[in-house]
């Protein structure tokens, strides 16, 4: 009962197994190949590839089929000298429970690693549309997109080659619309977009460690959308995130919990607790010699770069655990060079006095 074209023997393949129809062919240029041609007129129909199941042992009879069943294949398969070996396969299963006009449906896709003859799967995308790319399930959140790994294979990478100046890229878009691609103007406060970093606590993948979001900063319009990025971590022994730095539409700066300035115009604010005289540290590295130098300058200039600074206000080390005088510094000089220690002009030494114009 097979159909044999160009060949006048069954031959063994997918797994041993004869097809019922087998196409072959040795000359070049007529391929064994099949195909199916629409030529209708008034529609938008084209040929097609039907594979059906049903779980009744008569032809023609149908039983209902069960979660999990397969509905259909397309084997690629190879000749390693002596038999057919499986290359790679797409299948189809039901992905759920069917019934009358209901049949959930995934694809499955499969490639044979090197050095085997069994493929294993790559990619599904199952019956809600997620696509499960090196995992059988998805781990939750309700993302579209999810790629798993036990090597480093377990990530993304957005490559670009071009002879200019773009790279590659990563869009979060946020639309108002319930209707995809509808363009419904969002409002200040919206969250446009987030990354979120999570691990296995033992029991769930539930606890986020880290996040960066980015939300609507201010009444948005046609070719104006202010926007926010927010930095949250995870402290210890805790189970939510809470945000630690946040950077306004101005470019105005708020660590620790700050969200908002009342009559405020600076650009960096740090939140620090009810009382902590440490609220902001700077730090010079390298130990503790008498004259090392930890401070901040101040300089005026152009917009969008920094320039020479002519003031500064620095802790100058005098002996172990990091005591020092506080030092003043301002260069008068109308040049390019920067205010250095030969300019200090003011200190408080580390037994309080005031000392001006000399060290000592």
């Amino acid at each position: 009962g097979r159909f044999l074209i160009g060949d006048a023997t069954a031959r063994a393949q997918d797994g041993g197994n004869n097809a019922q129809l087998q196409v072959s062919s040795a000359t070049g240029g007529n391929w064994a190949r099949i195909s199916s041609s629409s030529f209708t007129s008034g529609d938008n129909i084209g040929g097609g590839l039907i594979l059906t199941k049903s779980r009744s042992g008569t032809v023609g009879v149908h039983t209902v089929v069960a979660n999990g069943d397969k509905l259909g294949s397309i084997f690629f398969e190879g000749s390693d000298g002596t038999d057919y070996e499986r290359g790679a396969h797409i299948e189809a299963f039901v992905d759920g429970a069917p019934g009358d006009n209901d049949m959930p449906g995934r694809l499955v896709f499969s490639t044979t690693p090197d050095g085997s003859v069994t493929p294993a799967e790559r990619l599904r995308i199952n019956s809600t549309g997620q696509l499960l790319l090196g995992h059988t399930a998805s781990i939750g959140f309700g993302r579209n997109f999810e790629t798993s790994s036990t090597s480093g294979y377990g990530g993304i990478a957005i490559n670009r080659f071009s002879a200019d100046t773009g790279s590659g890229g990563l869009d979060f878009v946020k639309s108002r619309n319930a209707s995809l691609g509808g363009n419904t103007i969002v409002q200040s406060g919206d969250n446009i977009g987030a990354i979120t970093w999570r691990g296995a606590d033992g029991t769930d993948f539930e606890t986020p460690a880290a996040q960066i979001k980015v939300a609507v900063d201010g009444t948005p319009g046609s070719n104006d959308m202010p926007g926010r990025i927010m930095f949250y971590t995870t402290a210890d022994g805790a189970s939510s995130l809470t945000e630690r730095l946040r950077i306004a539409s101005d470019g105005t700066a708020l660590f620790n919990g700050l969200t908002s300035q009342v009559a405020d115009t600076s650009k960096l604010a740090v939140q620090g607790g009810d009382s902590n005289i440490g609220i902001i540290q700077i730090h010079a590295g390298g130990g503790e010699t008498d004259g090392d130098l930890s401070g901040i300058a101040f300089s005026h200039g152009a917009d969008n770069q920094t320039a020479r600074a002519k003031c500064a206000i620095a802790s100058r080390a005098v002996g172990a655990y990091g005591h020092g005088d506080l030092c003043f510094y301002v260069d008068g000089a109308s040049d390019n060079d920067q205010v250095s220690a030969s300019d200090e002009r003011m200190r408080i030494n580390s037994t309080g006095q005031l000392l001006h114009g000399h060290t000592a």
